[in-house]
């Protein structure tokens, strides 16, 4: 009988420890993960569980201006309102600088933009400037003349007519060489040739094909050899 008494009790212990284990591992959950704030509101008030609430950390709070210098004494105010000045001075100069340096980009920017503008216009005038002297329309010269600036009409026109008198040039040329003999145009050629090397390749590409090259071969070898390398794929 005394056995089963001790039995009993043992078992009625063992519950009641399991018990215990069972609600303190709930409280200690419940006080480390703090559900509506249940420390504050029950547990701070409880004796020996307020002793394992965990100390919160007190938030910072921000400083205001006065109460940041409310310590400080006149000279080191002064100090610290130097210090300010100064690092407003340089953010200010580099705000200056950063301001001037796109400024300047912007202006270069600007220059290259008119530059091209200005490099696209003079080309579109030339080669309409070249169609109307290569048709030789007066009525298109006089009005084109009248719209554009004299000095740059007069510029094109120099260049357009002077290219123009040396294909004229070089026609003359070789209408006159066509009524001459192989040998003695190819004797004129060896010596136009130390002179004027482009205007002997000029008459050459200008001429009939056989002729030119009845007049290479009776060149001298060197000379032909010169030309034959410009002429390769240009001789008519």
């Amino acid at each position: 009988m005394a056995v089963k008494k001790k039995k009993g009790g043992i078992s009625i212990l063992m519950i009641l420890i399991g018990l215990l284990i069972f609600f303190g591992g709930g409280l200690a959950l419940l006080i480390a993960y703090n559900p509506g704030n249940i420390n504050e509101n029950v547990f701070k008030n409880v004796p020996v569980l307020n002793s394992f609430i965990p100390e919160q950390n007190p938030e910072v709070e921000e400083q205001t201006l006065e109460e940041k210098y409310y310590d400080y004494s006149k000279p080191r105010l002064k100090e610290a309102v130097f210090a300010l000045e100064k690092d407003k001075t340089l953010l200010n100069e580099q705000i200056k600088t950063l301001t001037e340096q796109n400024t300047e980009k912007d202006k270069e920017i600007t220059r290259l933009k008119e530059y091209e503008n200005t490099y696209m216009s003079l080309k579109k005038e030339k080669e309409t400037f070249s169609n109307i002297v290569a048709n030789q329309d007066k009525k298109a010269f006089a009005e084109y003349y009248e719209k554009v600036s004299p000095e740059l009409a007069k510029q094109i026109y120099s260049e357009i007519t002077k290219a123009q008198v040396v294909d004229e040039q070089t026609k003359k040329y070789v209408s006159t060489l066509d009524s001459m003999n192989v040998p003695l145009v190819a004797s004129m050629m060896d010596e136009m040739i130390k002179t004027d090397f482009d205007q002997v390749l000029k008459i050459l590409q200008n001429m009939d094909q056989d002729r030119t090259v009845k007049i290479l071969e009776s060149m001298d070898p060197k000379n032909t050899t010169k030309i034959t390398k410009r002429l390769t794929g240009g001789i008519k």
